[in-house]
């Protein structure tokens, strides 16, 4: 029981009016009183630092999974890195240029290759990383960029399309493109629809703008050079001035074919994704040759 005008509260920080309202109160309930408001406060007070006290746990918490976020992610990451090193390894050539590929394009590639866990797409990348050992410069960043946004469905469409497609040469140029003829469009959309070739275009991989080029060697011949992954052929107009006969096949036969090229992108990727070699893609592109007018000569 208070006594003598003792308070039996710490009333620190308080007003004397107050504290002495306080103490008087005490002494006459015996026990020492506490203000509604003040107890509303120290409640408060206790209920702020349980608050703190949990928001200081679940950021810890917090932290700690972030952190092993973190590092699963750099330990996935390094494995993908490891997975697409040694598979360049088998994909080097015999030869490799004296010159040391560039340190930021270096960077670039693992940057970009790093979150690739799909194993038909880490082939084309250790396929891009072993080419630009071997001769820098033969792939651009912009190439890597755009193999990064292929998910497999996209790699294995790109695939099936290289298997049909050509490089075409003459007057100081080299080009990729599809011939769009009677038989090779069949192959081709035995195994994907146009759809589907819509969208390789809409990657940037497939220009879908088909153009005519002129293979007529007495007219102007726009590419007399033709290759099919190791084959190669000269292209040759049936046309032959020592041959009546061909005189008349001449005019019903332009020497025009209709080509569906690759873009530069495209081009590129190509090297790495190939494509198969088929003797019947090989056979449809001498017949639809052959109805323009032109034949195909071994070298």
């Amino acid at each position: 029981m208070a006594t003598n005008g003792t308070s039996l509260i710490d009333a620190n920080g308080l007003a004397k009016p107050v504290t002495k309202l306080i103490d008087a109160i005490s002494k006459a309930i015996g026990t020492v009183y506490t203000p509604t408001h003040l107890k509303r406060m120290a409640h408060a007070q206790a209920e702020c630092s349980l608050i703190e006290t949990r928001a200081l746990i679940a950021k810890e918490q917090l932290k700690e999974r972030a952190s092993e976020r973190i590092i699963n992610t750099e330990i996935k990451r390094q494995r993908n890195i490891d997975s697409i090193s040694e598979k360049a390894f088998s994909e080097l050539p015999d030869s490799v240029s004296d010159i040391p590929p560039d340190e930021d394009w270096m960077q670039e590639f693992f940057n970009l290759s790093q979150d690739v866990s799909d194993e038909s797409l880490q082939l084309l990348w250790a396929r891009i990383l072993a080419g630009e050992v071997a001769s820098p410069g033969k792939f651009s960043i912009r190439t890597m960029q755009l193999l990064k946004t292929l998910n497999s469905r996209e790699a294995t469409l790109f695939f099936d399309y290289c298997s049909g497609v050509f490089g075409f040469s003459g007057r100081n140029e080299k080009v990729y493109a599809r011939i769009i003829g009677l038989k090779s469009n069949e192959i081709l959309f035995g195994k994907m629809s146009h759809m589907e070739i819509i969208h390789l275009a809409e990657i940037g991989l497939v220009s879908y703008k088909e153009m005519s080029a002129v293979l007529k060697e007495s007219v102007y011949q726009e590419f007399d050079r033709i290759e099919y992954f190791h084959r190669k052929f000269a292209i040759k107009d049936l046309f032959s001035i020592f041959s009546p006969t061909t005189w008349i096949y001449s005019m019903f036969y332009n020497g025009i074919i209709r080509l569906e090229f690759l873009t530069e992108l495209g081009a590129e990727l190509m090297i790495v994704a190939k494509g198969n070699y088929s003797e019947e893609q090989l056979d449809a592109a001498r017949f639809d040759l052959d109805v323009a007018g032109c034949r195909l000569i071994d070298e």
